[in-house]
């Protein structure tokens, strides 16, 4: 199988590339793919945005076979979208924690301040400021140059579709089979409003996990189980 990674925001290769590492100790899966979120700079309009992210993703599918999609967080939000198109060369779908729908209060804040805040204070400044932020957001700490930029032009998007969705649109049955969500009590992201309706359709399971989870070794490791059980049942 094919491990192909969707990553939160933001996006640290550091720490995704350290699971892929560990995940690679499983026989079960015997190619792995990850990629940071392409940067439209020019693209203003935020529909538009996502739905180019999400065209970037499924193009890199596209000539992939026997697919175990992850999606984390945001990319959660891109890999079902994906998903609703039934994908034949996906045999599975894991929703990681998924930003799916409006987040609860302190995730409204983060999206409307950190676009006002780099606007105020500029890009530069607030690269410079990794090594403070980092006690905010430990991702910040590892995150290349690259990264940052593509997290920061992210965020007014997130704002305008993903943050103002109320309803999860429900995916057809037949593909829903193929889709598990991973949540947490007590998520910013994926709070009761997201696991409330997300629940009544999709195969889902509560986990004693982070939304950070993927930076945190003991975590990814129990994640890591879960999925090869989870798999060793199809």
């Amino acid at each position: 199988m094919n491990i192909f990674i969707i990553p939160g925001n933001p996006p640290a290769s550091y720490y995704y590339l350290k699971w892929i590492e560990e995940l690679k100790e499983s026989s079960l899966f015997s190619g792995f793919h990850f990629h940071i979120y392409p940067e439209f700079k020019n693209e203003k309009n935020s529909v538009r945005y996502l739905e180019k992210m999400i065209s970037f993703y499924e193009g890199k599918l596209a000539n992939l076979e026997n697919v175990v999609l992850l999606g984390h967080s945001v990319g959660g939000k891109i890999a079902y979208e994906i998903m609703k198109k039934n994908p034949s060369n996906v045999k599975k779908c894991y929703l990681l924690f998924p930003f799916l729908c409006r987040p609860g209060l302190r995730g409204r804040m983060v999206l409307s301040l950190v676009p006002q805040l780099t606007d105020l204070l500029g890009f530069e400044v607030i690269f410079k400021s990794k090594n403070y932020i980092k006690y905010i957001v430990k991702e910040v700490e590892v995150l290349t140059r690259e990264e940052v930029s593509v997290c920061l032009g992210i965020v007014s998007h997130e704002r305008n579709t993903v943050a103002k969705t109320l309803t999860i649109e429900r995916v057809d049955p037949v593909c829903g089979e193929k889709i598990k969500v991973f949540y947490t009590d007590g998520d910013t992201w994926c709070g009761k409003n997201s696991t409330k309706q997300f629940s009544k359709f999709l195969n889902s399971k509560k986990l004693n996990l982070s939304h950070e989870f993927v930076v945190k070794n003991s975590e990814r490791a129990l994640l890591t189980q879960e999925l090869i059980m989870d798999l060793e049942t199809l």
